[in-house]
């Protein structure tokens, strides 16, 4: 590039951004991650930035995916991986909901699981001479009355009835079910919910684990080959 080209790309390039964050109020956030992941800062000031809008960050880097979530801030990433089984999803089978509000959902899962991990942390006993804890549920009342719980529950509100189903039938697809039959396994959700989706909302909770893992199970059986020796089989669906 001459230098005149530089130049008028760089008094472009705002253009192409609905909103450009100056690296100088991220580096103190990305220091801290840096530090903490042992990991080169200069991915760690777009984690800040993540972090700071209340979003994730996608990547293809999955060593730093794996690393992020070793220590608890999974809730800030998305491979690209995940990220295109998603997409597939939405479009091949009509997911209602959107990218945006899944990603929020299971970010604040993340949030709360890391909240009900630490009070478990702390209020663990352990039994007999092993690593195993025993936990009386009524020690868990702060994580169940966090903030972070809180937040995680107005967001299931504010999803519409279709968007809750999606959520209970991918986490059922995740946790094991036959995936070749979405229709009905979204229709069985749909049905179990009810006329208020509300009164499910500690079950939908408990699920969202899973549903990462049923998005992923969709791409995978949406790619699987059909069966050339018999000529009457059927794509998995």
């Amino acid at each position: 590039m001459t230098p005149e080209q530089v130049e008028r790309a760089c008094r472009t390039l705002p253009e192409f951004f609905e909103r450009v964050i100056s690296t100088a109020s991220l580096i103190e956030d990305a220091l801290k991650h840096a530090r903490l992941l042992d990991h080169p800062v200069y991915d760690c000031v777009y984690l800040a930035c993540a972090h700071r809008q209340g979003t994730k960050l996608i990547t293809a880097d999955q060593k730093f995916v794996s690393q992020l979530r070793a220590n608890h801030l999974g809730h800030l990433v998305a491979s690209l991986d995940d990220t295109a089984a998603l997409t597939l999803a939405q479009t091949d089978i009509g997911l209602s909901i959107s990218e945006g509000e899944l990603s929020r959902v299971l970010g604040l899962s993340d949030q709360f699981r890391n909240t009900l991990a630490s009070v478990e942390e702390q209020v663990g006993r352990p039994i007999g001479g092993s690593s195993l804890k025993w936990v009386n549920a009524v020690d868990l009342v702060p994580a169940f009355e966090s903030p972070a719980r809180r937040r995680l529950e107005q967001a299931i509100r504010t999803l519409s009835h279709d968007d809750m189903s999606d959520l209970v039938a991918l986490a059922w697809l995740g946790r094991g079910y036959d995936g070749h039959d979405w229709a009905y396994l979204r229709a069985d959700a749909h049905a179990m919910l009810g006329n208020d989706p509300t009164q499910h909302l500690g079950y939908m909770i408990s699920l969202l684990s899973y549903v990462q893992a049923g998005i992923q199970k969709i791409s995978e059986t949406r790619t699987t080959p059909q069966d050339q020796s018999n000529p009457d089989s059927k794509p998995e669906t």
